[in-house]
């Protein structure tokens, strides 16, 4: 469901698939699959493109939220790039738009971003527990 490539020092995600709905339906594997991808990750410089989503819900959001608010933490970023205007219309009627950044393309991202920080892998320290996504 969700493909990760590197970019100038930028992790890439992307869904796989047209029209793509991130709804209840899918909720549970998206939240694994992009908790196995960025849970590791500190300081990491991360773009979703979203261009072929066409809905999501707000558990989806609340999601991408989980994940904005670690990286920042850590001194990451996190862009939404390339929205649809059915996504865009639902990141501003929540009031979202104010906390994403958003860009519409990929390498928008990039070029604001800074890029070439490398990824680092973090590893639970004993007895401390790591951050996941709710």
């Amino acid at each position: 469901m969700l493909r990760a490539t590197e970019k100038d020092g930028f992790l890439i995600l992307k869904i796989d698939g047209d029209k793509v709905m991130l709804d209840d339906r899918n909720i549970a594997s998206f939240k694994k699959e992009l908790s196995d991808v960025v849970d590791d990750k500190i300081g990491a410089k991360i773009v979703f493109d979203v261009s072929n989503v066409e809905y999501l819900t707000s558990m989806i959001i609340g999601t991408l939220m989980g994940v904005n608010k670690k990286l920042v933490r850590s001194d990451g970023t996190f862009y939404l790039a390339g929205c649809t205007d059915a996504v865009k219309q639902i990141f501003k009627v929540t009031k979202m738009d104010k906390v994403f950044k958003m860009v519409s393309r990929v390498d928008d991202a990039i070029s604001q971003g800074g890029g070439h920080r490398q990824i680092r892998a973090t590893k639970p320290m004993p007895g401390k527990s790591t951050d996941r996504l709710s």
